[in-house]
């Protein structure tokens, strides 16, 4: 709600607090299924509560059904069926529930989205990554279980192929990078991982790291 407060879990419920940097507080749109993780609680999403039989928002297991799907259009939060989210009984109160409700542009259903790298949040930045499950900016190889002595290499600064491992050839190795969680390339810093095509293609490769869907990965 565009009063200084932010989207949090309490219990079955979702609510407006003060942000104070907490995991609760922080989600993830995955484009691709139109649904909106709960960092805190990976693999539980944003959904209409009772399988969208009422105005109630909660977290659920990610099922991408139509009660889970959400879009950002031009500062609302609007769902496959028209509803908003909105703050209920337009009170900037912290405590206050988060519901769906018809749109009317009031100031209780306006959003602004921050990004975790700007907004001052306690996002992961060390260790090994709780939702994506490597170690942060640590380089690594990606071996193939199917042929031990192979792993992916970057091919002409573009293509991602695997070829036999040579010990501390840059093109071979890759981390997971803090701020865009997505999978650079140690000899081209600049390139993450990413399916061709904007993720419509089978094809792998690297390039220019703009953290949507079709780059992010998880082991």
């Amino acid at each position: 709600m565009q009063c200084g407060l932010t989207i949090d879990i309490a219990g079955n419920s979702l609510v407006v607090k003060r942000k104070n940097g907490t995991k609760t507080q922080n989600w993830i749109f995955h484009d691709d299924k139109r649904t909106i993780e709960s960092l805190e609680f990976p693999e539980m999403s944003l959904a209409v509560h009772a399988s969208g039989k009422n105005r109630h928002l909660t977290v659920g297991k990610t099922t991408n059904q139509w009660f889970q799907q959400f879009r950002y259009i031009n500062g609302n939060i609007v769902n496959q069926r028209g509803l908003v989210l909105e703050v209920e009984g337009n009170q900037c109160r912290e405590g206050q529930q988060v519901l769906v409700w018809k749109k009317h542009n009031g100031r209780n259903q306006r959003w602004l989205v921050k990004y975790g790298e700007n907004n001052g949040s306690d996002l992961q930045t060390k260790g090994k990554d709780r939702y994506y499950g490597l170690v942060i900016d640590e380089p690594f190889y990606a071996w193939s279980k199917a042929n031990s002595k192979l792993t992916i290499e970057v091919i002409g600064g573009k293509n991602l192929a695997v070829k036999p491992f040579e010990r501390n050839k840059q093109s071979q190795q890759f981390f997971l990078d803090a701020s865009t969680k997505t999978i650079k390339s140690v000899a081209y810093k600049d390139l993450s991982w990413n399916i061709e095509n904007t993720g419509n293609s089978s094809n792998m490769q690297v390039s220019k790291s703009m953290r949507r869907w079709w780059q992010m990965f998880r082991y």
